[in-house]
Order: C-alpha cells, then sequence, then structure tokens
C-alpha cells in the first residue's frame, strides 16, 4: 500500500486529504511481470490543516 497526501476533493471539508493506493506485482505467463493498481482511495479528511507531512510523528502506520 502507498499513502500520500493532497487536497481534499470539492465538495467536502477544506483540509488535507489521505490517500491511498495499492500496486501488486505478480509473475504471469512467460514469466511477464503483471502490474495492478486499484483506485485511488480517499482514507481520511484533515479538517482546517494544511501543513502535515506522512513522516511526521502524528501518523503512526500498523
Amino acid at each position: 500500500m502507498s499513502y500520500f497526501l493532497g487536497s481534499a476533493p470539492s465538495g467536502l471539508p477544506i483540509g488535507t486529504a489521505l490517500y491511498c493506493n495499492t500496486i501488486n506485482y505478480s509473475v504471469g505467463t512467460n514469466d511477464n511481470i503483471v502490474v495492478e493498481v486499484s483506485p485511488i482511495q480517499l482514507v481520511a479528511i484533515i479538517p482546517d490543516v494544511s501543513d502535515l507531512s506522512l513522516n511526521g510523528g502524528y501518523f503512526t502506520f500498523i
């Protein structure tokens, strides 16, 4: 899974949005590498906040 921060989508509360997408790699027929990327999903909106970093101590990934 890959997480990233961005702007909240239009029509939702103003703030920083936390997004997630999943990238899966597998070996297909003829030893081809198959890459599957899931649609980007909105996980959360942190309202009225704009100066965040995924490396900050306020995020914990489990």
